[in-house]
């Protein structure tokens, strides 16, 4: 089939709405179709892109990068994404990624040009955007994207937990549940030959209030009570960083915490493969990509019990899901992962597991591609 990609984000620097759209490119590429990749251009790391982008090469992926700003990419986008589809018109599917780039096509005037199209939701931003944003309320109305959705041939929700908020918050329609999973290719368990006088606890994600990182940073700091050899890997960038390094000051634990900035997937898998205990205690996760990623490569995981967390992580068996409200349970499931390295493997070859039998590329292009067979018989 021929196929259209609309993503708001997507690598070198995406959130699991971006690096989703990423895995689904390479799985529906690796099964023969073909695909298009219309995204944003990270005009300011041209260096990190254009490796992206020539990976997108080699997989016979094209790929069109569209110019970003905050105040007039709802219009130039929408200007390429139409004149874009007023020249091809042998796609078989539209498939709009992400939940700010049906703000910016649910005008009319892309009606006529959107024959079959699919969304693919990571949360409710796009009304969470039309109800906060006021330029955009200027141009868009909530009834406009209620269409949209309306129209589409499929939503697809990458959690059960999110398409069950998704009917009842908005009765979003033609729902259908595909999960997340990863690239188990690129993160593999390697055995290492790690540091046996130091245990690393890891984290990732971008360093934005909703990561609820400085709980990580604190926790840490009284779990080094209990590990004197205990380190901190932060992975990642954003707006908290530097709050971060001062809560990690102030707490006196700053030596023993790397901030390794935004890493490229081989350097988040080596990452991975030398720590010992994987920790977000995020606020919101639709699904949780990083769980899946620190489990293939043979490590345990925790996570906040919010969102689709519990689809990710088989709690008890490949990490432990915890309360947020509960600071003494999460210290001590932290604490019992970090000092018995027999559960650690067990609970990191029981995820690795899961994850090549589940979450895998293979298994997402599969289900991916069994909806769009269908959807193609009844359209």
């Amino acid at each position: 089939m021929n196929l259209l990609i609309i993503s708001g984000e997507f690598p070198p620097f995406a959130g699991g709405a971006g690096t989703y759209c990423n895995y689904l490119v390479k799985a529906l590429s690796k099964r023969g179709h073909n695909v298009t990749l219309l995204t944003k251009d990270y005009k300011e790391k041209r260096d990190l892109q254009s490796q992206v982008d020539e990976d997108l090469a080699k997989q016979n992926v094209k790929c069109i990068r569209m110019p970003y700003s905050k105040f007039t990419f709802i219009f130039s986008w929408y200007r390429t994404i139409l004149n874009f589809l007023k020249h091809n018109t042998d796609i078989d599917f539209v498939i709009f990624n992400g939940n700010i780039v049906p703000l910016v096509c649910c005008k009319a005037a892309l009606k006529k040009f959107l024959k079959k199209y699919i969304t693919i939701q990571h949360g409710l931003s796009a009304y969470d955007t039309l109800d906060k944003n006021r330029f955009a309320a200027l141009f868009y109305k909530r009834q406009m994207l209620d269409n949209f959705f309306k129209n589409a041939v499929a939503n697809i929700a990458v959690s059960r937990e999110l398409k069950d908020k998704l009917e009842q918050s908005v009765k979003m329609p033609n729902l259908h549940v595909i999960l997340n999973c990863i690239d188990n290719e690129a993160f593999t368990f390697i055995p290492q030959n790690k540091d046996k006088k130091a245990l690393h606890l890891t984290t990732a994600s971008r360093l934005i209030p909703g990561k609820n990182t400085i709980a990580v940073v604190r926790l840490f700091a009284k779990l080094r009570n209990d590990f004197p050899n205990l380190y901190l890997n932060i992975a990642g960038t954003g707006s908290e960083l530097e709050r971060l390094k001062e809560e990690a000051e102030r707490l006196q634990v700053a030596p023993f915490v790397n901030f390794t900035g935004q890493l490229n997937t081989k350097e988040l898998c080596k990452l991975y493969q030398q720590s010992d205990v994987f920790i977000l205690l995020s606020f919101y996760e639709s699904f949780g990509l990083v769980y899946l990623e620190a489990n293939a490569c043979g490590m345990p995981v925790i996570g906040s019990d919010i969102g689709g967390t519990r689809e990710a992580i088989d709690d008890g068996v490949t990490g432990f899901v915890v309360s947020l409200d509960n600071e003494n349970e999460i210290y001590e499931k932290t604490k019992l992962l970090l000092g018995d390295k027999a559960l650690r493997d067990k609970m990191g070859q029981a995820g690795k597991k899961r994850v090549d039998e589940n979450f895998s590329l293979d298994t997402l292009g599969k289900n991916f591609e069994q909806l769009l067979t269908k959807l193609q018989r009844t359209h």
